[in-house]
């Protein structure tokens, strides 16, 4: 009996140890995702996906959506370099801009 006990015991303590690593790993890797984009705009287009109303293509092939902003959109310009902060959509695998600025 002793032996089933200290087993249990072994295998709640190794349990606990694996859950403890998963979620680090989570958190850590989370905490690398970025808010922030930085490019050169190489074109924008009005979408057609349901998700995002514009799209925009950066010269390195990265693709950022802006959402119902068209003040946003009509004031951003073709290769032009802009800073760009808005948020991550993980459902959707989406890059959404909330605001730019233009790096001069």
């Amino acid at each position: 009996m002793d032996a089933v006990k200290k087993a249990v015991i072994a295998t709640i303590f190794l349990i606990i140890i694996i859950l403890g690593l998963i979620i680090q790993l989570g958190v850590s890797n989370l905490a690398f995702i970025p808010s922030d984009e930085r490019g050169t705009i190489q074109s924008k287009i009005t979408s057609t996906s349901e998700e995002a109303n514009y799209m925009l293509t950066l010269t390195d092939g990265r693709t950022l959506f802006i959402l119902n902003n068209t003040a946003l959109f009509l004031s951003l310009h073709e290769n032009q370099t802009y800073a760009f902060s808005g948020h991550l959509d993980f459902y959707k695998k989406m890059t959404f801009v909330d605001s730019a600025k233009l790096i001069v």
